[in-house]
C-alpha cells in the first residue's frame, strides 16, 4: 500500500531564498512515515510507550529539484516488502508536485528494538503484513556503502540541546543533519548545491554535553563523523553536490 498526503512545510522549512531545506526533506520524509504507522495502528509513540521502537539505521536520499515556498507537495511512502522475517526492513519515500514531477527521493533502513532491553528484535511478518508492502524499492537493486574516512581535517565540538533529544531518550535522527550542516565549510553550506544525503546510524546519542563533528571533503562528497563519549562513532552523514 502506498501511502499518500498533501503535505503542508511550515516557514521554518524554508532557507533564506524561499527553498525548502535539506532538513525540511528529510522531515517531511519522517513524518509521512510516521502517518503511515499511525494509519495502520503502528503509531510509533505508542510503540515507544509499549516497549518497542523502530530506530532508523540508514538514510539514502536524493534531491532532484527544491520546492520553492508556495509550491504544493505531495508526499507518498510505503513499507518495502521482505522474504522472510528478519532484522531489519526498508522503506521508501517520494515528494512530487501535482503533475508528478518529483522533487526528491528517498530510502531508509530500519530496525525494530525492544526499548527495555537496548535490543534488537526480530520483525515478523504480522508487523510487516499491516502496512501491505511494496515490492519495488526506490532505488531498486542499488548498494550504498558509506566508509569511514582514513582522517579528517578538522573537527568542531557542538553542545547537544534538551530538545534534540526525542521521544526514545536518544538524540533525533534529524538532529545528526543538522550538526554536519553546522559542521561542513560556510562557503559549502552557503551554495547549498546538496543533490544526495546519505546517513549511517552506528550508534543512538542519549542525553551528554556534546558532540565532537570531524570534517573531511573528497571530491563533490562533503563527510561528517559524528562522536560522543570517549571517541566513539556515532554516525557518518555524507552530503553530495
Amino acid at each position: 500500500m502506498i501511502y499518500s498526503e498533501r503535505y503542508l512545510p511550515q516557514i521554518e522549512d524554508y532557507t533564506s531564498n524561499g527553498d525548502l531545506s535539506v532538513e525540511a526533506i528529510m522531515r517531511i520524509f519522517e513524518n509521512t512515515g510516521s502517518h503511515h504507522s499511525d494509519s495502520v495502528g503502528d503509531g510509533l509513540i505508542n510503540g515507544t510507550l509499549k516497549g518497542t521502537a523502530w530506530i532508523l539505521a540508514e538514510w539514502h536520499i536524493e534531491i532532484l529539484k527544491r520546492p520553492k515556498n508556495g509550491d504544493i507537495i505531495n508526499a507518498s511512502t510505503w513499507a518495502v516488502s521482505i522474504p522472510r522475517p528478519g532484522m531489519i526492513t526498508s522503506r521508501s519515500y517520494m515528494i512530487k508536485d501535482p503533475n508528478g514531477n518529483i522533487y526528491a527521493q528517498g530510502s531508509a533502513r530500519l530496525v525494530l528494538m525492544d526499548t527495555n532491553t537496548g535490543k534488537i528484535m526480530r520483525i515478523t511478518s504480522e508487523l510487516i503484513d499491516k502496512y501491505a508492502p511494496e515490492e519495488k524499492d526506490i532505488f531498486g537493486d542499488s548498494v550504498f556503502r558509506i566508509n569511514k574516512p582514513e582522517g579528517y581535517e578538522y573537527e568542531k565540538e557542538i553542545a547537544i540541546r534538551r530538545t534534540d533529544i526525542d521521544f526514545n531518550h536518544h538524540v533525533h535522527n534529524i538532529c545528526y543533519l543538522s550538526y554536519a550542516l553546522d559542521t561542513i565549510p560556510e562557503d559549502v553550506f552557503e551554495k547549498d548545491e546538496f543533490t544526495k544525503v546519505d546517513v549511517v546510524y552506528k550508534k543512538p546519542i542519549k542525553a551528554c554535553k556534546s558532540a565532537i563533528c570531524k570534517y573531511t571533503a573528497e571530491e563533490n562528497k562533503h563527510t561528517v563523523g559524528i562522536f560522543s563519549g570517549a571517541g566513539e562513532l556515532n554516525s557518518l552523514v555524507v552530503l553530495t553536490v
